[in-house]
């Protein structure tokens, strides 16, 4: 009789299980299931994937081996695992064995603190929903595209973007390929686009100086559509115009040549970007003879042009710049110069018209300069009815002639004195005697050249001196007094002469 081979229960058990039996026995040890992101991983030969025999928790060094693209993020320094520091344990943000609906990511963008990454928004930026910048299409990196793509989860990554504007706005750049090679932020800020902030022209191969600052952008740069109309090409924005690939290197690339052709083609060489009507002196002056009627000799020759030729005509208080008749239009009027007083207005009211020369500026004036005049103490003495002795030369002339009230309309002479010949018609106020002598020269008794007297023959007055008298002091007899002023006086008359007057009486 045959005995039957018998089979071990347990190793029947697990014949009948057969392949059925490794998830049950994972789910035997395991603390519950996988989330969908790690459900492939179900069983208990993959538990080792993120856990290490003999030790509890996981290793973040396993988390790394797959999550590819963070690991490299974090090795390089960036990103909110470093800035956190949660680089060492991923458990204690990600859970798992939560079932296959449970959320890994917790995350709560209201308290995400932007600049915690390494890039902060600003700007219209900071008005953004996460999801407007984090989206499958604004992933730069193929690294993050590849992993989170093989799981379906790339629209929930918040990695892989890019920092470069157009990593975002590509389709947003107006521009074209106008400005290839160069960063958004060069010109734009993040507060708007149609505000280029940040553009500074004089960066550019052609800087704006003169009237250029104040033209808007469409003056120059039409807009890349030729096909708009006059109207639209006006109306076109900043956004939409042609910066690059312009002629700029002759003014005739804007500008119409008013010339024709006969000045050449170099506007440069006469005009500036101040203005058609102001030409460039320094080209002009070397092109330019104005030896044609008015040569420039002394401080002529360093007057800027448009004093002369300027539009409108120069005016001020001392100058009056008059155009000959059917110049006023041109780009340099023609002055009339017929003489000093063609432009300078007369300051001496016309009060040497009738001396010699009809009165001409350069009979005492050059045209270097007005002042020292060429009118000299020798032509005051020849040429003046008062001759210039003793102190009076070294007197300044404006002590004599002061300077005429204010009066465009009617100016007052400075120079002529007409009868005021005498002492008293200038030293009125200088009378020391409070007019004790009034009705008498003052050269009767002091000369010009100084006004102490040397010695006065008291003969002339009315009281002799003799004996004891003649070496008495002037004052002795001739007390000073105050004046209604507050000032002092020396009482020459009226004084009594009787003895008793200044002696006294006897009993």
């Amino acid at each position: 009789m045959t005995i039957p081979r018998l089979i071990p229960v347990t190793g029947l058990c697990l014949l009948l299980l057969g392949p059925a039996a490794r998830p049950v026995q994972g789910q035997l040890i395991s603390p519950g299931e996988l989330s969908e992101a790690h459900s492939e991983l179900e069983g208990i030969r993959s538990c080792t994937s993120c856990h290490q025999l003999r030790s509890q928790g996981i290793e973040a060094g396993l988390c790394l081996d797959c999550h590819a693209p963070l690991r490299a993020r974090i090795e390089s320094g960036e990103g909110y695992h470093v800035a956190v520091d949660a680089t060492e344990d991923c458990a204690r943000c990600h859970k798992e064995h939560f079932g296959r609906d449970f959320e890994l990511v917790r995350f709560e963008p209201a308290e995400f603190d932007h600049s915690e990454i390494g890039w902060a928004p600003e700007g219209a930026h900071t008005a953004l929903d996460c999801r407007e910048c984090h989206k499958s299409s604004f992933v730069q990196s193929s690294e993050v595209r590849t992993f989170k793509g093989r799981y379906g989860a790339l629209a929930h990554t918040y990695l892989g973007l890019d920092t470069e504007c157009l990593a975002c706005h590509r389709d947003d750049d107006p521009h074209g390929d106008q400005f290839a090679g160069q960063t958004c932020d060069s010109c734009h800020g993040q507060d708007g686009w149609e505000d280029p902030a940040g553009f500074d022209h004089d960066g550019t191969r052609y800087g704006l100086t003169g009237l250029h600052t104040r033209v808007e952008c469409a003056g120059c740069h039409p807009p890349r559509d030729e096909s708009l109309s006059p109207a639209a090409r006006a109306a076109a924005p900043i956004s939409e115009l042609r910066f690059t690939g312009l002629a700029f290197r002759e003014c005739s690339s804007c500008h119409r040549d008013e010339h024709d052709g006969g000045m050449g083609a170099t506007c440069s060489a006469c005009h500036t970007t101040a203005g058609w009507h102001q030409v460039a002196e320094d080209a002009l002056r070397g092109r330019f003879d104005h030896d044609v009627g008015f040569p420039l000799v002394g401080a002529h020759a360093d007057t800027e042009c448009q004093t002369c030729h300027g539009r409108p005509a120069h005016t001020t208080e001392s100058v009056r710049i008059r155009y000959l008749p059917g110049t006023e239009g041109r780009a340099y009027p023609s002055p009339a110069a017929e003489g000093c007083i063609s432009c300078h207005l007369d300051p001496h009211g016309g009060e040497f018209a009738a001396s010699a020369g009809d009165g001409a500026c350069d009979g005492c004036h050059t045209q270097d300069e007005w002042y020292p005049a060429g009118f000299d103490v020798a032509r005051h003495n020849a040429e003046s009815r008062f001759r210039l002795e003793g102190v009076h030369v070294a007197i300044p002339c404006i002590a004599c002639h002061p300077e005429p009230p204010t009066s465009a309309q009617s100016p007052s002479p400075r120079f002529r004195i007409g009868l005021r010949e005498a002492c008293v018609d200038c030293h009125a106020e200088d009378d020391p005697h409070g007019g004790q002598f009034a009705g008498e020269p003052c050269d009767a008794c002091h000369t010009d050249r100084t006004f102490e007297i040397d010695g006065f023959d008291h003969s002339r007055a009315r009281y002799q001196l003799d004996g004891a008298h003649r070496g008495l002091a002037c004052a002795e007899c001739h007390p000073g007094e105050p004046t209604a002023g507050g000032g002092q006086m020396t009482r020459y008359r009226p004084l009594k002469s009787e003895c008793t007057d200044c002696h006294g009486g006897g009993a």
